[in-house]
């Protein structure tokens, strides 16, 4: 910034811009890492959770010698492309078990995300879709991908979401022969 004598002292044009082009990089910057440390803690929510699954596993066989299946949940088609938002979570295992059996039966307790304000307070709310499938008493289930050893006892869960935003889910998955949570993609854990 030049002063000139008999003149007020300001900023050139050129000073403003350069300082309008700084702000706009460190902004773009900012938003990159938070959309980045989201997707971090919404994946950490799926591998706490399935985590839980399998502790949950693992007590429910002590008890019963046999594994639970849990339907998928929340039935809701997973978040896919730009519609992002959570969704609901309505276990009620106290007053109506029989409308999400499995998930009653492992007893499952993990923590969510908050919901946003359009839908009912206290609401618990996920980014993920969840599953659960057991060995049936009878034997004929499909251990899928995910079962190396069919003739054992068995069980696998897996979480669906679609956190980049792509349209193309990123699934996490656990079995009764894993000790850790693994990406089916290959996206970042």
């Amino acid at each position: 910034m030049k002063f000139r004598k008999g003149t007020t002292g300001g900023f050139t044009l050129i000073e403003l811009l350069v300082t309008i082009v700084i702000v706009a990089v460190l902004a773009t910057l900012a938003v990159v890492s938070y959309t980045r440390y989201m997707r971090k803690a919404h994946t950490q929510e799926a591998l706490n959770f399935l985590l839980e699954i399998k502790i949950k596993q693992e007590q429910y066989y002590s008890t019963y010698h046999q594994y639970a299946s849990a339907d998928l949940y929340p039935a809701d088609e997973y978040n896919a492309g730009n519609d992002y938002k959570p969704l609901m979570w309505s276990l009620d295992c106290i007053n109506a078990p029989e409308t999400t059996p499995g998930w009653c039966a492992l007893g499952v307790r993990a923590a969510f995300s908050a919901c946003p304000s359009d839908m009912p307070a206290g609401s618990q709310c996920s980014y993920h879709q969840y599953q659960v499938v057991a060995k049936p008493i009878d034997g004929d289930g499909d251990p899928g991908e995910f079962i190396t050893n069919p003739d054992r006892d068995w069980w696998y869960a897996t979480g669906t979401s679609d956190l980049d935003r792509s349209g193309t889910p990123s699934q996490w998955f656990i079995s009764s022969e894993t000790t850790e949570v693994f990406n089916r993609n290959g996206d970042d854990i």
